[in-house]
């Protein structure tokens, strides 16, 4: 009811000033209650014709919307506002004189009221066009707004599938098992120690830096899965394989941060295996468009939640750049599909550069 009513007051305001500019212009003065037929013309004739102009924009924004059709939808309105406007306006003024006048037909309405009805005709064209500019300025604000507010729901929904990535890495669990391996080696083979301890700080080091970033180079995830399977690698006694078949052309194109290691992580953790029968992983791709992550499959009898929760976190990170889906492919072997993202995206932001 409210938007009825304020669209009612705003026609009869507009049409009520119509009828003030055009009466001064005519007599020098204002018409005085007595003159009440002329203030139900103004008021019939205004709302008359403003709810029929809205009517028409309701069915052209059903058919174009501003959104799609910008341009068409703007010649549209001014086609509405401005000719329909005219056309309904005249039409039902002279209908109402018809009815608060002595006069009979159409034809005597013109003959003795054409000047003001000329002005009338003017000046609707005139407020149709100002309430064309209006009513774009307000569809452009509220695209605007609902634009910003589905950009910042986007990004709050990719900080929370990326917080949820790097709790998984810092977890205690995997820092206890880190310290505990360090602990173990750190007499018998400190060298190995060492190493471990450089290549563990690497890993935190891109975890942190990553939390930063959207999307990362394809580079620099795959330098940082390098490093984490060396890290598996001491604490399984050297039974992970990991292979790497990526041409160079490729290595610039981005990925969200942590995707290759989540799913090469899921390997390793829902696979059995050891130094007689390693688990080989294979990282290639032949296009710029996917890379593949292969295993071997030797799947534990039971399983938990992680692996579904890992690549709906991946598969959630993806939609934001991508149409393109993330593929699970298992025969003889277990391949995740991983779309490849433009160089020219901006890591920080995830807006093409």
């Amino acid at each position: 009811m409210q938007p009825i009513f304020f669209r009612a007051i705003s026609f009869s305001l507009c049409s009520l000033f119509i009828l003030f500019f055009i009466f001064h212009g005519e007599t020098g003065g204002f018409p005085g209650w007595k003159d009440w037929q002329y203030y139900l013309l103004a008021v019939g004739a205004g709302n008359g014709t403003g709810f029929i102009l809205v009517l028409l924009n309701q069915q052209a924004g059903k058919a174009f919307s501003w959104e799609l059709h910008t341009y068409f939808r703007l010649l549209t309105s001014f086609a509405i506002n401005c000719i329909a406007a005219v056309v309904f306006g005249l039409f039902l003024s002279m209908l109402l004189l018809i009815i608060v006048t002595p006069l009979t037909n159409i034809a005597e309405i013109w003959e003795g009221f054409h000047e003001q009805l000329i002005k009338l005709g003017i000046l609707i064209f005139l407020c149709g066009i100002f309430f064309t500019i209006v009513h774009f300025a307000i569809s452009a604000f509220n695209h605007f707004n609902t634009t910003k507010i589905k950009e910042i729901r986007s990004k709050r929904e990719q900080l929370k599938y990326q917080f949820e990535a790097l709790k998984t890495q810092l977890s205690p669990h995997y820092l206890f098992n880190c310290l505990n391996t360090i602990s173990s080696l750190a007499f018998k083979d400190p060298k190995t120690a060492e190493s471990f301890i450089r290549k563990l700080s690497d890993t935190y080091n891109y975890l942190l830096k990553s939390d930063e970033k959207m999307l990362v180079a394809l580079h620099e995830e795959l330098d940082f899965v390098e490093k984490y399977i060396f890290l598996q690698n001491i604490r399984f006694n050297n039974s992970i394989r990991l292979e790497r078949n990526i041409p160079d052309n490729i290595l610039e194109n981005t990925i969200p941060p942590l995707s290759v290691q989540i799913v090469v992580e899921n390997a390793i953790k829902h696979n059995t295996f050891s130094k007689d029968r390693p688990l080989h992983i294979l990282l290639t791709a032949n296009n710029t468009r996917f890379m593949r992550v292969i295993n071997n499959l030797a799947v534990k009898d039971s399983t938990t939640d992680s692996f579904k929760i890992g690549i709906n976190n991946i598969k959630g990170r993806y939609s934001f750049f991508t149409d393109d889906k993330v593929v699970l492919r298992q025969k003889n072997n277990f391949e995740v599909r991983l779309p490849l993202l433009s160089k020219n995206i901006n890591p920080l932001t995830g807006e093409i550069a």
